[in-house]
């Protein structure tokens, strides 16, 4: 029937006949020839000796993959053996090809390929609610609550997922709390979790993003702080990317690229890919993206910071 099959799986071929046969396998074992993907492969005789329908038979194997529909030959090869009637004649080994596009065959476990933080997309966060997205290998069905725990030394509840199947899902921690790393990992058995094969999700995941749980109160940041001039203009220059862990030769040196002249600012504070330059009289900001090295001025404040 079509289906997705795996590994220990059987596929099964009824030949039905005009009339009883019998089958002896004594010089060798008829079978029809399959091929799985682009392996060949052998239905051997299974059973129906001295009936009109005779079942030929193979079991899918670990490694067998074909995503487009298995091909049987319309033919059947004795292989030493023989099919005859009763009288002893020989039956007729030819059929009309058979559509099996829809037969596929599928051995390879799904797998998480990665858990990832959605909303909020950065580390450190206030919130009390976070989503993570999971992403299989593939597309599952399965999925709840109960496949996820936190690992963390902050603290939140699995609450729900977006959806119970597909390539992708968003997973809602609820009432996060205390301070410290929130990670969301998949357990490793025990989750019901399978592609449409049927095969089980692949070990567990432990090595997604994690959040950095702060109190409200706290000041956000993840990098670094320094003070010194900004290059000439009121946010020109041409600064370099500043790159994941910026060295700073002294307090009040700059990383490459920029260079000392008129225009204090008090520091600077790495958040995420951004670099926010504070000014001296605190009345405009310049965003540094901490990539590109693009620079961009701010008559205003953003959220989460004060004056």
């Amino acid at each position: 029937a079509d289906a997705s099959y795996r590994a220990g799986q059987n596929l099964d071929f009824t030949l039905t006949f005009s009339e009883s046969v019998a089958v002896v396998t004594t010089g060798g074992q008829p079978f029809l020839a399959v091929t799985v993907g682009s392996t060949s492969r052998q239905a051997g005789y299974s059973s129906g000796n001295g009936t009109s329908a005779l079942v030929f038979r193979y079991p899918v194997q670990t490694g067998d993959t074909d995503t487009d529909g298995i091909v049987v030959a319309a033919a059947v090869t004795l292989n030493g053996g023989t099919i005859r009637d009763v009288p002893g004649n020989d039956a007729a080994l030819t059929f009309s090809s058979l559509n099996t596009s829809g037969i596929l065959v599928d051995t390879t476990a799904p797998a998480v390929s990665s858990i990832q933080r959605l909303r909020p997309d950065f580390a450190a966060t206030t919130a009390s609610t976070v989503v993570y997205r999971v992403t299989f290998s593939e597309s599952v069905t399965g999925v709840d609550t109960s496949d996820f725990v936190l690992a963390a030394t902050a603290s939140g509840t699995v609450a729900s997922v977006s959806s119970s199947s597909g390539n992708t899902v968003d997973v809602t921690i609820n009432q996060v709390g205390g301070t410290g790393l929130l990670r969301l990992d998949l357990k490793d058995s025990g989750t019901g979790i399978t592609d449409a094969a049927g095969n089980p999700v692949a070990g567990g995941f432990t090595s997604g993003e994690t959040y950095e749980i702060v109190p409200a109160a706290a000041y956000i940041q993840d990098g670094f702080g320094f003070s010194g001039y900004l290059s000439s203009g009121p946010f020109g220059g041409t600064p370099k990317p500043l790159g994941a862990t910026p060295s700073l030769a002294a307090h009040n040196a700059w990383p490459n690229g920029f260079v000392q002249v008129a225009g204090a600012f008090w520091g600077a504070v790495r958040r995420n890919t951004d670099v926010w330059l504070i000014p001296y009289n605190a009345d405009r900001l310049v965003k540094i993206d901490r990539d590109t090295g693009a620079m961009t001025g701010f008559s205003a404040w953003p959220a989460g910071f004060t004056k």
